[in-house]
């Protein structure tokens, strides 16, 4: 996977979306109909995503390079010196950087300095409020101090605005153990996305916060080069053997995170499969890799994929087959395959008649 590294990529707030292609709608919008995820959504068994063998895992889409400024919190695990070796020359400490306080619009160095000095206790503050919120009433609040325990790591860059960073947090939550002596442990994550221009922060939007998804920020930064940030996410389903989805989201001002549309599930299943093996369920396919070409007249999507044949009996495994890949167009805001032909308006399908 390949993008434009810049520090200072963008990006924007959320709350849970629906993964892409499964028919729904973000909040305050249309509904559009199904179309493909980057994972390529089978319309036929109507699941949110592809199943691959757990056992047989996709490749991984490449390294993560989240541009922005990243920090995980992590003990001190550096080896005490050798007793016999000569005591060092004591270097002078670096110059201390000057606290930062908030301000309603910040670049992403200022934002995760403020976050990991002084805004620590807001953050961890404003995160147990909105955990709390999402509990049933009659259960006590969640504390800052156990909210703070939770946080794994933080990311800050610029969302829909290109001048004002946003704090992205990933920290463990499951709503069914939370309050049991495993809270903290076990896979479950999710990431919340605060605004940037609010006088207090405040978490704007959260995926995964359900107990039944997990979810890891794979990709965020400007990855096609339109001057929007993206973040590029792996969702992965809790107690099921279904394998990890990417989904692909782009901010817009004063929008939650909008899913990208790619093609039709139909087109894509055609060109993966060809004619006859489309309608077949046991094929399935899911993204490996995706990288983004700007360089030509239209902005293109290019999307590996791994074919895998899965046995009609869920609880046998897929048996991974074949490597294809594929080069969508960009054609407002969806992106289509060659010769595909373009949705009607609203989202309308394709005309199949003659």
């Amino acid at each position: 996977m390949h993008g434009s590294p810049d520090n200072n990529a963008r990006m924007a707030e959320q709350a849970d979306a629906p993964a892409l292609g499964a028919g729904g709608a973000t909040r305050g919008g249309s509904t559009p109909p199904p179309r493909t995820t980057l994972l390529l959504l089978p319309a036929l068994l109507l699941l949110p995503a592809l199943l691959l063998l757990s056992a047989c895992p996709p490749p991984t889409p490449g390294p993560v390079e989240p541009t922005g400024m990243t920090h995980t919190p992590t003990p001190d695990a550096s080896p005490p010196p050798d007793a016999g070796a000569p005591e060092p020359e004591a270097a002078a400490p670096p110059a201390a950087e000057p606290p930062v306080e908030f301000g309603p619009c910040m670049n992403a160095h200022d934002v995760l300095r403020w976050a990991q000095g002084h805004g620590a206790q807001v953050v961890a503050e404003a995160l147990a409020r909105y955990l709390t919120d999402l509990t049933p009433a009659d259960i006590p609040e969640i504390d800052a101090d156990r909210a703070a325990a939770w946080i794994r790591s933080w990311q800050a860059a610029p969302l829909a605005d290109p001048e004002c960073a946003s704090l992205v947090v990933s920290f463990w939550f499951d709503p069914r153990t939370f309050l049991t002596a495993d809270a903290g442990s076990g896979p479950a994550e999710a990431v919340a996305l605060f605004s940037p221009a609010l006088t207090e922060p405040a978490v704007a939007f959260a995926f995964c916060v359900d107990g039944r998804e997990t979810c890891r920020v794979l990709r965020l930064e400007d990855l096609d080069a339109d001057g929007m940030t993206e973040l590029l996410l792996e969702r992965t389903a809790l107690d099921s053997n279904r394998p990890s989805v990417q989904v692909l989201y782009e901010f817009l001002p004063d929008s939650d995170p909008n899913p990208v549309w790619i093609s039709d599930d139909d087109a894509v299943r055609r060109a993966l499969f060809g004619a006859g093996g489309d309608t077949d369920p046991r094929n399935q396919a899911v993204v490996t890799d995706v990288s983004f070409d700007a360089s030509a007249d239209s902005l293109r999507l290019s999307a590996d994929y791994q074919l895998v044949d899965c046995p009609t009996a869920p609880a046998d495994p897929c048996v991974p087959s074949t490597t294809s890949s594929l080069v969508f167009s960009r054609l407002g805001d969806v992106y289509l395959l060659p010769d595909e032909p373009e949705p009607g308006a609203p989202w309308g399908r394709p005309n199949s008649s003659p």
